[in-house]
C-alpha cells in the first residue's frame, strides 16, 4: 500500500468534509451577528440578545464537526505512522546508507 497516497487522500477528505459540514452552521452565526434575514432581530428591552440559543446551537455544532474532523486526521496519522512502524521492524524499508 502507498502510504503517502493514503495519508493525502484520508486528510484531503476530512479537509472536505469540514468544510462542507460546517458551512451551514457558519452562515447561521454569520447572519445571526449581521441581523440578516431570518434573523432579523425583533425589538426587545430584555438584556439577552436575540436568537442566543440558534447562535449557541451553530456554535456548538460548527464545534462538534470541527472536534469530528481532528478525530478523522488524528486517526489518520495513528494508522500512517503504525504501518510505517510495521514496515521497519519487518525490514521491508530500506535504510539509507
Amino acid at each position: 500500500m502507498d502510504l503517502e497516497y493514503f495519508l493525502k487522500e484520508r486528510t484531503r477528505f476530512t479537509r472536505y468534509f469540514y468544510e462542507n459540514a460546517a458551512s451551514s452552521f457558519k452562515k447561521t452565526i454569520e447572519l445571526i451577528e449581521a441581523g440578516k434575514e431570518p434573523f432579523v432581530p425583533p425589538y426587545s428591552e430584555d438584556g439577552e440578545p436575540p436568537f442566543m440559543a440558534e447562535w449557541l446551537d451553530a456554535r456548538d455544532a460548527l464545534d462538534s464537526v470541527g472536534l469530528a474532523a481532528v478525530t478523522m486526521l488524528s486517526s489518520s496519522l495513528q494508522l500512517f505512522l503504525s504501518s510505517w512502524a510495521d514496515r521497519l521492524d519487518h525490514g521491508e524499508v530500506k535504510q539509507a546508507t
